[in-house]
């Protein structure tokens, strides 16, 4: 029995829309380009009570979530995604004196 180490390949922060604020590539074993590019259309076309934390995308550009997920065989990427409505409130207050 092997065991297999799951790690990130990259982590990007978007918008609501998908576009890229920040974003890392850990290992440069993705085309962040591509990638970013790919949520962003699963942001864009998935109606927000479709929409999953965890999905995959196969080598064919389509999206697989829930159950259909854990059985997708090789190719592809993996996506968990965490929505949050305020990162930061107030980068910078200005002083009362």
């Amino acid at each position: 029995m092997t065991l297999e180490t799951m790690v990130a390949s990259a982590v990007f922060i978007t918008d609501l829309q998908g576009k890229a604020i920040i974003s890392r590539n850990y290992r440069g074993d993705v085309n962040l380009n591509s990638v970013i590019e790919r949520f962003a259309k699963y942001l864009v076309e998935v109606e927000d009570e479709h929409k999953k934390p965890v999905f995959h995308v196969d080598i064919n550009g389509d999206v697989q979530s829930g159950e259909d997920v854990g059985a997708t065989g090789t190719g592809g990427e993996h996506y968990v995604y965490v929505s949050v409505s305020t990162v930061a409130r107030d980068g910078l207050r200005p002083s009362p004196f």
